[in-house]
Parts: structure tokens; C-alpha cells; sequence
């Protein structure tokens, strides 16, 4: 995937989902390259009990700019038996990421290569 201007791949809510994300290149996308979230508040509606099995491998996130490269959460309150992300060997490099609240032609020290 290749300059996106949003992101390039958004799972919210994720719940279930048992699955892979492996062997893509994620390069100059203009907000992030991966978000993987489930909302916080959604405890009380029980999300923390559906089964979530991620693998995420062998990507490579060059060259983005914006927020977030990779923005990875699942519910704070399941078990780890239930909902489980594993991120190993991936490349993430040459990324110019900015505080979320920055303006966007603003150059300040909150912006740093990752």
C-alpha cells in the first residue's frame, strides 16, 4: 500500500477476529499505516469476552508521516487467553510522526523520526 491519505488499514472495533496481517509494505501514508483499537467504554457492553487472535509479521512501515505509524490496542480489561496481538519482526523506519495536536505546517520538536 502506497500514500494513502487516511490510513492504510483500520480494524475498530476489533472483535472476532482471528487472523494475519504479514508480508505488506506500508509506505508514505499520510495519517497512519495500522490501527488496530477497540474503543475504551466499551467494557460495559461486554466486548472484553469476544476472542481476538492477531499475528502481525514480516511488514515493513517506511516513510509515513502523521500521528501514528502503527496504533495497536485491544479491550484493557480481557484475558489474555481471550484477545491476543503478537507484533515480531516487522520493520518500522524513516517514519516522521507529530504530537496529534501540532498544527499541520508547524515544525517544532515534537516532531521525531522513528
Amino acid at each position: 500500500m502506497y500514500s494513502c491519505f487516511r490510513l492504510g488499514i483500520k480494524i475498530k472495533p476489533a472483535l472476532n477476529i482471528v487472523g494475519r496481517i504479514e508480508y505488506n509494505h506500508f509506505k508514505e501514508h499520510s495519517y497512519g499505516g495500522l490501527m488496530i483499537k477497540n474503543p475504551l467504554g466499551w467494557e460495559a457492553y461486554g466486548h472484553e469476552i469476544l476472542p481476538v487472535s492477531l499475528l502481525i509479521q514480516y511488514n515493513d512501515w517506511s516513510y509515513n508521516r502523521g500521528v501514528f505509524a502503527i496504533s495497536l490496542g485491544l479491550s484493557a480489561y480481557a484475558e489474555r487467553t481471550t484477545q491476543y496481538l503478537l507484533f515480531t519482526r516487522n520493520f518500522v523506519r524513516y517514519n516522521r510522526i507529530r504530537e496529534p495536536f501540532d498544527s499541520p505546517g508547524q515544525t517544532s520538536e515534537s516532531t521525531r523520526l522513528v
